[in-house]
């Protein structure tokens, strides 16, 4: 059964602000909502990052991103997000510029920015897809100028780069995105392209 949410003052945009949810991510204590705002006032710097949260589904907070590198000039906008362990901690992800870019929260309501992804910046560079498995360890795939991309962490914050299975990239055509999936076994990797989508698969 679903209710649908009108009037949520938190999610609703104004005359001053274009408001766009992305991605979601249900955590043991609370439900992470990212996206993008654009402030009509100072098109010129582009879209901010967006993060709501709720512990009931219900009611949702604004969370405040002051010093989480995610608002100001630029273009900032977040893509996915991810509920990371049993603590109640998420990690989120998108692009800062020409930069893919990941951030990280205890708690889904204050975010900090986490190192530079190596190889992560370029033209239309972004992370589109989280995943974590059981052990803790992180992953985010992403494009980088046309080139899908695939990092890994042990705590959210310090990235490496991970070489990308081989596939047959010049099958499908201009890739769009990449999307995850983890498990305490395998990592599932999906990249769609213009003209059509490849998976692998492999063992952690």
């Amino acid at each position: 059964d679903w209710q649908r949410l009108d009037g949520v003052a938190s999610l609703t945009g104004s005359s001053e602000e274009i408001l766009r949810g992305t991605a979601i991510a249900d955590g043991p204590h609370r439900v992470v909502l990212v996206g993008a705002s654009i402030d009509l006032r100072r098109l010129a710097d582009r879209d901010d990052g967006a993060v709501w949260w709720s512990d009931d589904g219900t009611s949702w907070h604004r969370a405040d991103l002051a010093g989480a590198a995610m608002t100001g000039p630029g273009a900032q906008e977040l893509r996915a997000v991810d509920a990371v362990d049993d603590r109640g901690g998420f990690t989120a992800g998108g692009s800062d510029g020409d930069r893919a870019a990941v951030w990280t929260s205890p708690d889904g309501r204050s975010w900090h920015a986490a190192n530079q992804l190596p190889q992560g910046r370029g033209p239309g560079a972004t992370v589109s897809a989280l995943a974590s498995s059981p052990t803790g360890r992180q992953w985010a795939a992403g494009t980088v100028a046309g080139t899908p991309r695939l990092w890994t962490s042990a705590d959210g914050r310090t990235w490496a780069a991970v070489a990308m299975p081989a596939m047959a990239r010049a099958a499908l055509g201009a890739v769009q995105g990449v999307t995850l999936a983890a498990g305490a076994r395998q990592l599932l990797m999906v990249v769609q392209g213009a003209a059509g989508s490849l998976a692998a698969v492999t063992t952690l």
